[in-house]
């Protein structure tokens, strides 16, 4: 039921540059409505099984503010690396903030127990 849910909704949460998915807003609201970690973690995995089997991404990324290190954890707990920082990438509240750039390709997919 769960994976139905997010095969439904993957395609707004998504965006399809060069074969490379992005997790977007649309994925942050959902793991916001269960709150989870644990879940959040399966979602993301959920999400990113479904790039590479599915869309057949060589590529998959995902962004997370640095101040929220749960989001930074779950990401991490899916299998992503986390491959850079960007400095004073998004602006809030007339303040920038940091954002950390996640990122998993096919082979470490394929390489990892999912």
């Amino acid at each position: 039921m769960l994976y139905n849910y997010i095969k439904d909704k993957i395609k707004t949460a998504m965006l399809y540059p060069h074969d490379s998915p992005i997790v977007g807003g649309s994925l942050v609201d959902f793991m916001r409505f269960f709150g989870s970690m644990p879940l959040s973690a399966l979602i993301s995995k959920a999400l990113i099984t479904y790039a590479f089997d599915e869309l057949h991404a060589q590529r998959v990324e995902a962004l997370a503010m640095k101040a929220n290190t749960a989001s930074c954890r779950v990401l991490e707990k899916s299998g992503m690396t986390r491959e850079g920082i960007l400095k004073n990438f998004t602006k809030i509240d007339e303040i920038y903030h940091d954002v950390c750039y996640y990122g998993i390709i096919e082979s470490e997919y394929k390489g990892d127990l999912y």
